[in-house]
């Protein structure tokens, strides 16, 4: 009797050995694209954090000292594919303070009618209040604007019995 003796793997193992290391593949590259995806809507969340938190900073600091509504003013043109807007300080000539995109969805074809969108100025005085201001910035999704407002505390809690 002789003893047969196995050279190399068979067509078997090699199909079994290849359907896993595709599975392995496959598996690897959901996760990569998952990532990738879950990294972009972070970053331009954060991205519009930053826009937000600059924002409040500066025209809240302005409207409590000043109540200047008119000193910032926001313009937006189409650039490209993007719609870019500016906040500018009208009494700095003009100069950008800030710069950020409207959101629209990916794929989606901007119209110049949808992107220009000068608004002068970019804050109001409240209707109900004259203690507190109104500020829209497009800043959401299809460029809706996001609101906020801000009201001068020193006046508000000097009129009011309470704080006494």
């Amino acid at each position: 009797m002789t003893a047969r003796r196995q050279v190399g793997a068979g067509l078997v193992e090699l199909m079994v050995a290849m359907a896993i290391g595709t599975v392995i593949a496959l598996g690897a590259g959901q996760l990569f694209l998952s990532t990738f995806s879950t990294f972009s809507a972070v970053d331009e969340l954060s991205r519009k954090q930053e826009v937000v938190v600059f924002l409040t900073q500066i025209l809240a600091e302005e409207l409590r000292d000043s109540g200047d509504t008119d000193r910032y003013t926001l313009s937006c043109s189409l650039s490209g594919a993007q719609c870019r807007c500016t906040i500018s300080d009208t009494e700095e000539e003009n100069q950008p303070v800030i710069d950020f995109d409207k959101a629209f969805e990916e794929g989606y074809s901007i119209s110049d009618a949808e992107c220009s969108e000068d608004q002068e100025p970019l804050a109001s005085v409240a209707q109900h209040s004259i203690y507190q201001y109104v500020v829209n910035v497009p800043l959401m999704a299809g460029g809706a604007l996001l609101t906020f407002h801000v009201t001068d505390r020193d006046v508000v809690t000097a009129n009011n019995p309470l704080s006494e």
